[in-house]
């Protein structure tokens, strides 16, 4: 029940999203325009200055590292198995691999957190993106491509790192690392709390965002067509998360963190990335939007689970 209570709020705010598109007051370049606004200026800054307040010493922590990748090498090939023994349509297989590990860690995973775990699980949010973000993107679309021409030649590899070279949130996360290891753990005052203020709109505008953008139209199809997807993004990549901390322990409220954002819907970002590699752009979105909608049956079952 706790679990369910944990989404109303989240939900309120989703539908406000909705609601604002619905009259008119927005349209869907809104929320065109607050992704960017996040990806590039609100995270980034919420990031740097998150990285700069914990202990360094936790990013040297191995268990925490093979914890993280290990879910991310393999759980790619587990989707890209399943789905190739169903479907034989190559750019629709290839988004099945992309989406096994790229979950909505930002828009709704980071309220989430924040509501079910406090301060202590937005620190820990911080160790899943400073440790996990290189890896996250380059095992998953490193997987896509090779399932999707079959090779992983030069102009495949180049792109990926120069979508990775340009990722604001890595340079983020790399500079806060690089200052936290130079002892600079803290910022002016003055500079702390302008950060402060920018970095606490991020949950808000991430979910009014997401309620703008959301097409709940075919609703029904969605959920037909790309179960297995959800299956694989809500319930069988988190368990593998979870027994990942099992052989690799580490702090509980960092590995209940990491779980719980492992256990997101499909990331927003998957439908951009999949229309820059030619895949499937209405399985793409159908499957973001089943599991954005199923996440309401299956994080109340995690937070149970993990009892948060």
């Amino acid at each position: 029940m706790r679990g369910f209570i944990l989404l109303l709020p989240l939900i309120l705010i989703v539908t406000i999203g909705m609601f604002l598109r619905k009259v008119g007051v927005v349209d869907k370049k809104a929320s065109y325009f607050l992704n960017n606004l996040l990806y590039w200026a609100i995270l980034p800054i919420w990031l740097f200055r998150t990285i700069l307040r914990v202990d360094i010493g936790l990013f040297s922590n191995l268990n925490l590292f093979f914890a993280l990748h290990v879910p991310f090498l393999i759980a790619p090939a587990i989707a890209w198995f399943f789905a190739s023994r169903i479907d034989s349509e190559r750019k629709r297989i290839a988004f099945s691999t992309l989406n096994a590990i790229r979950s909505n860690n930002i828009f709704i995973g980071m309220p989430v957190v924040s509501l079910a775990l406090g301060q202590q699980g937005v620190e820990s949010l911080s160790f899943f993106f400073a440790m996990g973000l290189l890896g996250y993107n380059l095992f998953s679309i490193s997987w896509a491509q090779l399932c999707l021409s079959g090779t992983l030649n030069q102009g495949s590899i180049t792109s990926t790192l120069k979508q990775i070279f340009l990722n604001p949130l890595i340079w983020a996360c790399l500079i806060g690392v690089v200052s936290s290891s130079l002892g600079i753990n803290g910022l002016p005052q003055w500079v702390d709390y302008s950060f402060k203020i920018i970095a606490d709109a991020s949950s808000g505008i991430a979910l009014l965002s997401l309620g703008i953008s959301l097409e709940l139209s075919n609703l029904k199809n969605a959920l037909i067509n790309t179960w297995r997807d959800s299956l694989m993004r809500l319930i069988i990549f988190p368990g593998i998360v979870w027994a990942a901390f099992l052989v690799w322990p580490v702090d509980p409220i960092i590995s209940k963190t990491i779980i719980l954002v492992s256990a997101m819907p499909s990331a927003i970002n998957n439908f951009a990335i999949a229309q820059g590699m030619g895949m499937d752009l209405k399985y793409a979105s159908e499957a973001i939007v089943a599991s954005t909608v199923l996440v309401v049956i299956t994080l109340p079952i995690w937070t149970n689970f993990l009892q948060i």
